[in-house]
């Protein structure tokens, strides 16, 4: 097997990450890792496309719009706890 022969989470050996896909030669493979990675694929559907059939149109924006308030929340929480921590000091 060479070096750059992985499963699609990047192992040599499908053993270490028991997902049990056929180990694919990477270099063949002419991959957009920015705007279509190969892990966000299920065969051939990309998990973006299956959420958008599943929800619809206006289900799939309202989805990532809750998911965006969700994050940004969560950084808000995260960045306050970072200056308590440096102003109790």
């Amino acid at each position: 097997m060479k070096e750059k022969d992985k499963c699609k989470h990047g192992f040599t050996d499908c053993a270490a990450c028991s997902c049990s896909q056929d180990i694919v030669d990477l270099s063949s493979k002419n991959e957009d890792m920015v705007n279509r990675p190969s892990h966000y694929n299920y065969g051939d559907i990309e998990c973006i496309d299956a959420i958008r059939a599943m929800l619809g149109e206006e289900g799939f924006v309202v989805n990532f719009s809750n998911l965006a308030d969700v994050f940004f929340a969560h950084q808000t929480y995260r960045i306050r706890q970072i200056f308590d921590s440096i102003n109790s000091s």
